[in-house]
Order: structure tokens, then C-alpha cells, then sequence
């Protein structure tokens, strides 16, 4: 498995795979359009895929900025995360608890797809932390993101809610100083669309 930084020929694979989730999780809302959205307004701070052996890409993760109290930040946050090998194994969605099979043939194990998420997610947070930003943050899959280092906001000693009510969050600093004095409010900068 590769992971690399998105290429501009992987937007549309990118779309088509957010959009086979969508509708493989009967998803309401459209992981594609947010997609679009956050990389139209200029907020895609890093944008990771995932690709099997013979190159067809089976996983992406976005990161973009956080707002903290309404206030542009360098905190930065697991935006959208996704994994469906080419159609043949359960579609995992961080902010997904009930992942519902795209395809009733051959299939990878589950734990094979978790895999693949965690390696996406923790990539960039390496690469997010070569960057300096201090703070990665997430809500969702429990599992997933304590796996990857991440604590609960409120044993971080940080006093945050998250605008839309989803709880909990999730907070790792990638810096020294990355929780220092952060109290309020904090939501992705696709909220404010």
C-alpha cells in the first residue's frame, strides 16, 4: 500500500470514491461536495490518498484548518477519512459507526481496512507536524483515533466544545506548545459555508 499526497489526477477518483461511500452508507450528506468546498475556499491544508499495489486508490484523508471561537487557528482537523478497497471490502468512514458493505462479492478483512485508514491518518499527522501545526483534532471513531494518540478533549485539560454538539473530541499535540490557553468553541472552517 502507497500513501502519497493527492496528485491533480486523482481528483475525480477522489470524488468518485467519496461518492461510492455516500451511497454505499446511505449517507445524507455528500463527503465529495465538502470535499470540494473546502478545496475551493482555499482550505485543504493536506490532502492524502491511499493506493493498492497496482495503483488504484482505495483510501483518502483531508486535513483542514479549525476555527477556535470563530477565529482562524493553526490547529488543524481530520477533516474526512475514508478507505473502500476498489469496491471489495467494507467501506470504513471515521464519522461513520455502522460501515455497510458496497459489494457482495470478495472482500478484504475489516481489520485490513482499518489498517489502511489508521496508516492514512497517521501519515498526516507526521506530515502535519513536520509542518509545525500544533494541534490535530478529530471527532469519531473511538478506536481509530486513541490508536493513533489522539485523547479526548476533556482529559487534555482543554476546555472546547465542538459547534455541532459531536462528542467526543478528539485532540493530539503535534507541538510543544499545542494546547496552551485553548478554551471555546471549535469547528471545522466547512461550517461556516
Amino acid at each position: 500500500m502507497l500513501i502519497r499526497t493527492e496528485a491533480p489526477a486523482d481528483l475525480r477518483v477522489i470524488e468518485r470514491l467519496l461518492r461510492s461511500v455516500d451511497n454505499a452508507t446511505q449517507t445524507t450528506g455528500s463527503r465529495a461536495d465538502t470535499v470540494a468546498r473546502l478545496r475551493e475556499n482555499g482550505l485543504a491544508t493536506l490532502s492524502l490518498v491511499a493506493c493498492r499495489d497496482d495503483g488504484v486508490l482505495v483510501g483518502h484523508a483531508l486535513f483542514s484548518p479549525i476555527l477556535i471561537n470563530g477565529e482562524e487557528s493553526y490547529w488543524q482537523g481530520l477533516a474526512q477519512l475514508t478507505v473502500n478497497l476498489a469496491m471489495e471490502c467494507d467501506s470504513l468512514d471515521l464519522f461513520d459507526e455502522q460501515p455497510e458493505a458496497t459489494h457482495q462479492h470478495e472482500k478484504a478483512e475489516p481489520q485490513f481496512c482499518t489498517q489502511v485508514a489508521q496508516d492514512l491518518a497517521q501519515q498526516g499527522i507526521e506530515m502535519l507536524a513536520e509542518l509545525g501545526y500544533p494541534v490535530c483534532v478529530a471527532q469519531g471513531e473511538d478506536a481509530l483515533l486513541t490508536s493513533l494518540g489522539m485523547v479526548p478533549a476533556s482529559t487534555a485539560n482543554v476546555n472546547v466544545t465542538w459547534q455541532h454538539g459531536f462528542e467526543p473530541v478528539y485532540l493530539l499535540p503535534l507541538q510543544t506548545s499545542g494546547f496552551d490557553a485553548v478554551h471555546g468553541e471549535l469547528a471545522f472552517q466547512q461550517d461556516t459555508f
